[in-house]
């Protein structure tokens, strides 16, 4: 019974191979190009090293608000490989950009940047404080 069972999973999961890379493929070349924050969080978590990579250039040469987008969502992606790229990156170009750093890190688990989080909470313009709630509004606990 146990060898049936082993048998049909693993054919059903080669058929499901080849649509979820279709699916991948669509979501990297789709997700570089929102700038809807809520919408790209909403996709993160179903990313792979390929789109993870391509997120990372966006945020690398993209405006401001893919950029934020994009850092937010290589943290909200949650792999294990997501902190390294995040700890790798260079200081941020921007402060948006820094802001989705260090939000994106918190996402992971690394509170190092939260210096950075109380400070856009505390003392810069309304739109940026709620976008700052927002995201962590969406953290898991």
């Amino acid at each position: 019974m146990w060898a049936l069972g082993a048998l049909c999973a693993s054919a059903s999961s080669a058929r499901a191979e080849v649509p979820c890379r279709e699916v991948q493929r669509t979501l990297a070349n789709g997700i570089s190009e929102l700038d809807d924050v809520d919408a790209v969080l909403r996709l993160a978590p179903f990313i792979d090293e390929a789109t993870l990579r391509t997120l990372e250039g966006v945020a690398d040469r993209g405006p401001d608000a893919a950029a934020y987008a994009a850092v937010l969502a290589v943290g909200f992606s949650r792999r294990a490989d997501a902190l390294g790229v995040l700890r790798a990156r260079p200081g941020s170009k921007t402060a948006e950009i820094g802001l989705g750093k260090s939000l994106a890190l918190l996402a992971l688990g690394d509170g190092s940047q939260t210096g950075t989080i109380a400070r856009a909470l505390s003392s810069d313009d309304v739109e940026r404080r709620r976008r700052t709630a927002r995201a962590l509004a969406r953290m898991h606990q």
